[in-house]
Parts: C-alpha cells; sequence; structure tokens
C-alpha cells in the first residue's frame, strides 16, 4: 500500500491538536500528514479532510484530538536500567524546538568550564569523581569543572523503568489493570481504582492534592500483595519498612516518592520518632504546600535552625482496621477480602516494560491534562479524586477504543465510589459525639433555655446517682463540643446555657440539624 505524504515533515508551529490514524485506501488523501517514529500516521485534527476520509472509510481514526504543543515531552531526568544506570530526560532538537525528543545519557558526564567540553568519568556503586584534566586536546587543564548529571538519581532507591517505551493510555490502562487481576483479589472496580491510582502518580507533579490508598484487611488477606504490586508499577515507589525522620522527610522532598506503609498501625505511633514522621507526612502530606518542620544544625546553639521539609505526594497504606480519623479523611478505602489469586510470584521482566511505558507516558502527558473537578457535596472527596478523574480524561476521545477502555464505564465506577464514600462519612458523622449533642439539643427545642445539664440527662450520661467530679467532667465535656460546633453558650452558676431562640444560635442550629440530622429543622 502506497503511502501518500509519508515523508513530509512535521511543522515547527502545529495547531492545538493531532489525530492519530491509520490508512485503509491506495488513494491520494485530501489532506496532509506525516509519519511517526512508531510508524503511526498523524495529522492535525482542524482539518475537514480528516472528517471526509473517515466518513469515506480512507482511514480509521485510531485516537482524536491529541493535545500537541511545541515541548512534546516534558519533565525533569529520570533515571533507568539500560545496560547499566542511565538517565533520560526531555531534549532539544536540531532545530532549537525544546522537548522534541528524549535523550538518554550516561552519569559521570563533567563539563569544563574553560572549553566546554564534556569529560566522562563513570560512576561506580554511586561513587562520584571529577576528571582529572580536560579531554579536550585544546584545553587539557584541570578544570574547573560542573557536573552534567542529577547528583541527586545517583542511588536511586526505587524500581527503575528500563529505556522509555511508546505507547498509548489506553494500552497502559490495560497492561496495568491486567496485572492486577493476576496477582490481586479485588472487586472489579477496585482494580480500575488501583490502575488509575497508579497512573496518577506518575504525573504527581500536575497535582495540588492526590489521595491516599487505604487497605484495609485482616492478616492474610492480600493487603501486602498489592503494596508489592504498587512498588512495581506506582511511580518511585518506596516502602517505610524502617525509617527514621531524616531520612523519610528528605526522601520525600528530593524524589517526591510514593510512600508505600505496610502494617501501618503498628509503625504510626507518636510514641517513636519514626511513628511521629509517618504521622506528620499523612496528616499533610495529601495537599500541596504543606510542610514538615525540624531543627537542623550541628549541635551548636547558633548552627540549629527550623528547616521545612515538603511531604507531598501520594501513599498507599496497609491495615487491618482503620486506626485513625485522619487517614481515614484523606484515603481512598479498600476493604479486601481473602483469596487465591491467578499468580503468586510477579513477573519482573513484565513490570520492567510496563514502567518503561509508564515513563514515556509521564513524559507526553505532564502539564498537558486539564484538571478534572468531580461532582461532591463533600469537599475533601472532591480534592481526593481530582487526580483520578484528571487522569480518566485520556479515555474521553479515544475512537475505537471504546471495547477496550470505557470511558462511561470508568466514570461511573469512580462516581459510585464517590457515593459510597459520601454515605459512609454521613453515617459515620451520624454516630459521632457530636451528632448525639446535635440531637439532642433538637430534641430539647421546645424549652426556652437549654443547659449543659439538660442535656447530659436527655442524653443519661449523668442521673441522680452520678457524683460531683463525675458529673462537671460531664459538663466539660459537653461544653467543649458545643465549642467545637460554635453554638455560643452562657455562664450561669449552675451550667452553661443556649439560648437557642436567639437568632444567630438559632441560625447556627439549623446549620447542625441539616448536617447531622435526617429530620427537618424545628419551625421558628
Amino acid at each position: 500500500m502506497t503511502k501518500i505524504y509519508s515523508d513530509l515533515i512535521k511543522p515547527d508551529y502545529p495547531p492545538a491538536f493531532i489525530t492519530k490514524f491509520q490508512i485503509l485506501t491506495e488513494d491520494q488523501l485530501p489532506f496532509s500528514f506525516w509519519v511517526n517514529k512508531a510508524g503511526i500516521c498523524e495529522a492535525f485534527s482542524d482539518g475537514a479532510g480528516i472528517e471526509t476520509a473517515d466518513e469515506r472509510k480512507y482511514i480509521h481514526i485510531i485516537e482524536r484530538d491529541i493535545p500537541e504543543t511545541r515541548n512534546r515531552f516534558s519533565g525533569g531526568p529520570e533515571p533507568i536500567l539500560n545496560g547499566t544506570l542511565k538517565f533520560v530526560q526531555p531534549s532539544g532538537d536540531d532545530n532549537g524546538v525544546e522537548g522534541a525528543d528524549i535523550d538518554i545519557q550516561e552519569f559521570g558526564g563533567w563539563k569544563c568550564l574553560r572549553c566546554d567540553t564534556i569529560t566522562h568519568v563513570p560512576v561506580t556503586r554511586g561513587k562520584i569523581v571529577k576528571p582529572f584534566e580536560c579531554d579536550g586536546d585544546a584545553c587539557r587543564r584541570k578544570g574547573p569543572f560542573i557536573e552534567q548529571f542529577p547528583l541527586d538519581l545517583i542511588k536511586p532507591i526505587w524500581k527503575l523503568p528500563l529505556p522509555p517505551v511508546e505507547s498509548r493510555a489506553d494500552e497502559i490502562y490495560l497492561d496495568i489493570y491486567t496485572e492486577l487481576k493476576k496477582y490481586l483479589v479485588l472487586k472489579d472496580e477496585e482494580y480500575c481504582i488501583i490502575t488509575l491510582w497508579i497512573m496518577a502518580t506518575w504525573l504527581v507533579d500536575d497535582f495540588q492534592t492526590c489521595p491516599y490508598l487505604c487497605l484495609i484487611a485482616p492478616k492474610s488477606s492480600g493487603k501486602t500483595a498489592v503494596l508489592s504490586m504498587l512498588g512495581e508499577l506506582a511511580y518511585r515507589s518506596v516502602s517505610a519498612i524502617s525509617v527514621t525522620a531524616a531520612s523519610l522527610f528528605r526522601a520525600i522532598e528530593m524524589w517526591h516518592i510514593t510512600l508505600l506503609i505496610d502494617e501501618a498501625e503498628y509503625q504510626i505511633k507518636q510514641e517513636t520518632e519514626a511513628g511521629q514522621a509517618l504521622y506528620g507526612c499523612l496528616n499533610g502530606g495529601y495537599k500541596r504546600g504543606s510542610y514538615a518542620l525540624r531543627i537542623e544544625g550541628d549541635g551548636s546553639a547558633t548552627s540549629r535552625v527550623p528547616a521545612a521539609y515538603d511531604v507531598f505526594g501520594f501513599k498507599a497504606i496497609a491495615a487491618t482496621k482503620l486506626f485513625h480519623p485522619t487517614l481515614e479523611s484523606r484515603s481512598i478505602i479498600i476493604n479486601m477480602v481473602q483469596g487465591m489469586p491467578e499468580r503468586i510470584i510477579i513477573d519482573s521482566n513484565k513490570m520492567s516494560i510496563i514502567r518503561s511505558k509508564l515513563l514515556f507516558w509521564r513524559f507526553e502527558t505532564l502539564g498537558k491534562l486539564p484538571v478534572v473537578f468531580p461532582e461532591s457535596k463533600v469537599g475533601r472527596l472532591i480534592e481526593m479524586f481530582i487526580p483520578l478523574y484528571t487522569v480518566s480524561q485520556i479515555f474521553k476521545k479515544k475512537a475505537g477504543s471504546q471495547d477496550r477502555v470505557s470511558y462511561e464505564k470508568i466514570m461511573s465506577v469512580l462516581s459510585e465510589k464517590i457515593e459510597e464514600m459520601e454515605v459512609d462519612r454521613k453515617e459515620e458523622e451520624q454516630g459521632s459525639e457530636d451528632a448525639i449533642v446535635v440531637s439532642a439539643i433538637y430534641d430539647l427545642s421546645e424549652n426556652e433555655t437549654i443547659s449543659t445539664r439538660d442535656i447530659a440527662t436527655q442524653l443519661k450520661w449523668i442521673d441522680e446517682y452520678t457524683d460531683q467530679k463525675e458529673t462537671a467532667k460531664v459538663y466539660s465535656k459537653i461544653g467543649k463540643i458545643l465549642k467545637i460546633l460554635g453554638i455560643k453558650t452562657k455562664h450561669t452558676k449552675h451550667a452553661r446555657i443556649i439560648n437557642h431562640l436567639e437568632a444567630p444560635v438559632q441560625h447556627v442550629l439549623e446549620e447542625l440539624y441539616k448536617r447531622f440530622l435526617t429530620i427537618p429543622a424545628p419551625p421558628k
């Protein structure tokens, strides 16, 4: 079959979108196109000729309306295995267009600041050695030199990809989804959620918030197996088996790792320094702009200064139970059950290939997807699901891919998960002490005033046999709850009083009734 115009060069200033397609005819097409490095035909999407050719069955559209910019590839350097440790990063082409290609480079390149010659000194076991002299024939000076490689990636502690492999997003999704089904026993919708979560970790730079993945199940139910798969496929994933506060904070800030925590209920303990560090990372690390503060210095009073560490990033936690409300409010909960997976021993070669596809997809996609906000009545859930909804958009306009990855099905899975979590949070909230106190106030709303004693009696937290000391504790507890809820009280000789008929207090109570109760607010 003759490929017309296959030798055309893609222009330097392309429009906003391109379309990939397969030629089905030997006739000349009514538009110009080019063939990319993978042998796939591409053309600009703004031409009417593409639609005409598609209607007449001259072409089969593979992928439509792909965002195209002058910087096709973006992102910083990434370590890979290509025989030995190397790194890859987007680079410019011969025409000076930045991000036009991806280059594989060696560690150990040093630039002479006198003649600009690059001298290579092999990096062995992470040991960095500067050149003795410049390799330039006309120079041969002993420096000065500046490194031309990322020093912070000399000793990566996560599983590395091979050189980037070009692949479509829906193919990557199916690769991950298929591998998860081989090694894990989950519900169908949970395979989808974890697949999207893994893909989102590779775009961590694009998000302001990110959800934690919380795996809850009894022992021997596959939680560690899930973490193992995340360790293979998530972006720069590192297991927190034995950590110190300093190493944890530095690793998250320097490498933007995906942190994996197994047996979290035993590791995250306030009694230990490592436990406090993990708790600090989980408490603020779901939202960009949160920092862990630590004192650094050599020990002398003048050198000890506060240092801030960015702890933002994706994290996955495995535990036998939900042991902290902070963790629950920042997590997508996966309740696992026992079962025998199809396979147990992970195919490391297959995982390496998928990581290589994900790396190419990261370079090609970073900074190009529009951020998408899900619909929910809970602000925290909106924040948590933004990355998954954003990644899902790549399947929205994939012509001919509906049988492979259904955008509608993915949206249905995510919407149902949000609704499920909304119901769970509502039920949990309605069973809290805050809700119980609000319910008691509602039941007492026909009284002219409501005291802490009335509330305590209504809830049967005290009776005629309760001693004075215990009664005072109950009153104090109710007072603190009222203060947290924003209900204004007046202090009297015997108890605190709520003037619930006053307009400001009445307004606060009406909002609390809507939030905590399923019954309508009482008439004014």
